[in-house]
This record gives C-alpha cells, structure tokens and sequence, in this order.
C-alpha cells in the first residue's frame, strides 16, 4: 500500500499531466480549430503518449469542454447572483447574452471548436437532455443550462410562459447567440444581446407588453456612462440639472474642441505656465481642419466662460482619455485571450500598451492634470474615476487568463490588486519613456516585459498556499547550501 506521501506526489504528477494536456488543447484548438485537432495530436505537442491522453480525457469532446468550462465562470457566478438576487429575469437574460456574445468575439478562435464540438454532438446524439451529463460537452460547458435557469426564473416570476421544453428553447438561443456574435464582427456585443433578446421575448413573453425596451436601460447605461462627459467636464456654462447640461457636454462639437485643444496645447518650459493653451481662433481652424464642423467663438463660450475653464476641463479630458483608451484595452485583451503561449502574451500586450499610451496625446496633459490634482478637486475626481473604469474593463480580462491556465492568487492579493499593480507598473515605466530621451524606449520596453513577469510569478500561487510576505520570509529564512 502507498504512503500518504506517494498518493500526494502520483496526484501532482496527475494534476500537471492534466494541465499540459489542457494548455496544448487550448494551443491546438485554437491554432487549427475542431476538426483538424485529434487527442493524438494533443498528446505528442503535451510530450506525452496518447494513451495517456485518453486516461484523462475519454473523448474528444470532454477534452474540448474541459478547455472551455474555466471561460464560462463568470457567467456562471453571474447567474447564480441573479438567481439568490431574485433579478429582474429580463435584465438578468439580457446582462448573460451580452456577456456571452463578448466571451465568443474574444476567444473566437476557440470559441468556434466549442461551437462546432456542440453541433457534433447534436447531430450524433439528438437534442440535449435536461438531466446532467458530464460526458455530454452541452452540459460540460453549462452555456445552455445557465440559460434555461434563467428561463424558467422568468417563469416562475411570470415573465415568461410556460411551453415547450425550457431546455430546447435555451439551446436553440444560445446557438443562435453565438452564431451571430462570430459572424456579425460590425455588430456590438450590446446589439446582439439585445437582438436575440427581443427573438427570445417574441416567443417565450407571457404577454404582449414585455418587451426588452426597460432592459436595454441596464446595459445600455453601463456603456453610457464609459462615454457621459457630463462626468468629467465640471467647467461647462450649464449647471442646470434638466439634461442639457449632460447633452452639451457630450456634444460632438464640444468634444471636437476638446480634440483639438488635445492635439495643439503644448509642453513649455515657462516657469510661469505648465503649458502652451491655443487661441480660440487656432482650435476653431483645428476642428476645421479635422471635419469635425466649423467652431465659432458664441458657440465656444456657450460651453467655456473662459480659457482658463477651458483649460481645466481640457486637462480632465487629457486624464480620461489617457485612462479610457477602450480601443487600446479590447485589442490587448485580444492578445492576451488568442495567445498560443501565455507568456508571450503577456509580454506582447505590455509592451502594446506601452506604445499605446507613448503614442497617446493626451499622455503629457495628463501628467500635467496629475500635477495639479490636488489644486482643483475636480481633476482628482476625474483621474479616480477614469481609474476605477479602466481597472473594470481588465478584471475580467485577467480573471479569465488565471482561470485558462488552471491559476490562482496567492492568499492576501486580490484580482483588484493585480489589476492596480499592473496598471501602476506600466503608467510608471511610460512616464519614464515621456521624460527621457527616445533611444531609452526600447531598454523600457524590455524592462517593461520582465516587471510584468516577475508581478505574474510572485503574485500567483505556485502551491505552496504562501502569502507574499510568508514567501519572501521563507526565502531570505531558508537555510542556504553553501
């Protein structure tokens, strides 16, 4: 009989057998899709032999939904909140197809072997049972059973009727879902959600007057919010609180000035002024010029008392949009999600983020903003909020990269952490880049990509269940063999 000892060495050997196994299905899946991936395959790129393979995953499609399963946690978790929550079931459904349709355009690749080990098993073994089934890739990654829970919640809360099979219904959307959300690239995550919304409704409504009109509210102000410049521009002329206010400032010529104050203020080096603000008639030529209309100086004052209120609000504006930059943080998740090698991605997206902000406008403006938060409240409000944004958009980026690789947090750090402390470790390293001379910039990039490593390797569990400071006291403690 076995030691305690032994077991536990044969279950880690197990465990990282596994792991490798998965990280080379994930590479494979995602490089040459479903069907030109066999477990035979996996087995030689995992270095192991393909019986072996089969020993921990019996099918081809438990090995598909085991790569999977760790993406649909948050929906998951999601779910359950709504469920305990007793959510409104409308909005709980709309909030999961928008969640979904994101998860499908950024693991496309991957996505799509789910999508086409989903139809294979459909078409050999007819429409998905409602009793569970872990051999059954449809219930393995629970895409249309979290659904069908949602379902048959508005059933209960009298939203939607009672009919046809609940489990059928969710299957047939959630298909339906995904299809459009890999092949409609144009489309937002937003409107597919809300489109199939409305089909689901259009069948399964108790009555006439649910619609997704009061849904589309929740996540619909979400993405509001990530664009209401009523929230950042506090020295704007109208302080009434009707709505005009909130729709000056997120007029378009009112950010086309702003653009243009962006592009032509300047750095000096006055020990009087921080920077070089353009004449009014300089920004109305700049807006011009980029089509964004034709500014004149009743319109500009409509909007700014004054140059200095301009100024101010310009640098909240230079602060948020060096924080926001969602272009920037949806192509990085890309990387990050696509990566055949994990490291490697996340050495890409850091030094794409680098470049990002480098090549930002707004990044010397924002310093200077930084600089004089503490003079003008507003500023300081500004630079937390756009923070707090920035900070919501990668949590779950980086939840799901933990997740993918079958990772955890040590004890005491938090995914919030992580995300603060990779997002100080690059702004700090680019303001390094911005204050000093060109030739440095590639030595930072570099250096960029091995801080981001080492905050990875000291901030994820390697097993030994140790907090940061427990780990540094084990290696200064341990004894040395000298």
């Amino acid at each position: 009989m076995r030691s305690k000892a032994a077991r536990s060495a044969g279950d880690v050997k197990r465990e990282r057998t596994r792991a490798v196994l998965l990280s080379a299905a994930r590479a494979l899946f995602t490089e040459r899709g479903w069907y030109r991936t066999r477990i035979e395959d996996v087995a030689t790129t995992a270095g192991v032999s393909a019986a072996t393979a089969y020993n921990h995953f019996k099918s081809k499609q438990i090995l598909m939904g085991s790569v999977y399963r760790p993406l649909v946690g948050r929906l998951s978790k999601s779910v359950e909140l709504a469920l305990v929550g007793k959510s409104d079931p409308v909005d709980a459904i709309l909030r999961h197809f928008h969640d979904l349709a994101a998860l499908a355009r950024r693991r496309q690749r991957l996505t799509e072997s789910l999508v086409a080990a989903m139809n294979e098993q459909t078409i050999r073994h007819g429409r998905v049972s409602a009793e569970p089934n872990e051999a059954d890739i449809r219930h393995l990654v629970p895409l249309y059973t979290m659904l069908a829970r949602l379902m048959e919640h508005g059933q209960r809360c009298g939203v939607l009727r009672s009919g046809p099979s609940v489990i059928a219904g969710a299957a047939f959307c959630t298909d339906a879902l995904l299809h459009q959300a890999l092949n409609l690239h144009e489309e937002s995550a937003h409107d597919t959600a809300l489109n199939m919304l409305d089909q689901l409704l259009s069948t399964w409504a108790a009555n006439s007057d649910i619609s997704s009109d009061r849904a589309s509210i929740t996540v619909a102000s979400d993405r509001k919010s990530e664009g209401d410049l009523s929230l950042v521009l506090h020295r704007l002329m109208r302080q009434d609180g009707d709505g005009s206010r909130r729709a000056l400032a997120n007029d378009s010529l009112t950010r086309a000035y702003l653009e243009a104050g962006l592009q032509l203020s300047t750095i000096t080096d006055s020990p009087d002024t921080y920077f070089g603000l353009p004449s009014e008639n300089e920004i109305f030529k700049e807006v011009e010029r980029a089509g964004q209309g034709s500014g004149d100086e009743k319109e500009f004052h409509e909007r700014w008392s004054s140059r200095d209120d301009f100024a101010l609000d310009l640098l909240a504006y230079a602060l948020w949009v060096r924080h926001w930059r969602p272009d920037s943080v949806m192509r990085s998740a890309d990387l990050i999600s696509n990566a055949v090698d994990p490291v490697r991605g996340a050495q890409e997206v850091s030094s794409q983020e680098l470049a990002s902000i480098l090549e930002n406008p707004a990044m010397g403006l924002s310093l200077i903003a930084t600089a004089m938060a503490d003079r003008f409240p507003e500023l300081r409000t500004t630079t937390g909020s756009a923070r707090t944004a920035v900070r919501q958009k990668w949590i779950p980026i980086y939840e799901e990269m933990l997740a993918v690789n079958d990772l955890r947090l040590r004890p005491g750090v938090t995914i919030e952490d992580l995300a603060d402390i990779l997002s100080v470790t690059v702004e700090g390293v680019a303001f390094r880049a911005l204050s000093g001379p060109a030739e440095d910039h590639e030595r930072l990039r570099l250096t960029l990509r091995k801080a981001v490593l080492a905050v990875l390797v000291s901030t994820v569990n390697s097993g030994d269940d140790l907090s940061l400071d427990e780990q540094l006291r084990r290696l200064i403690l341990a004894p040395r063999n000298i």
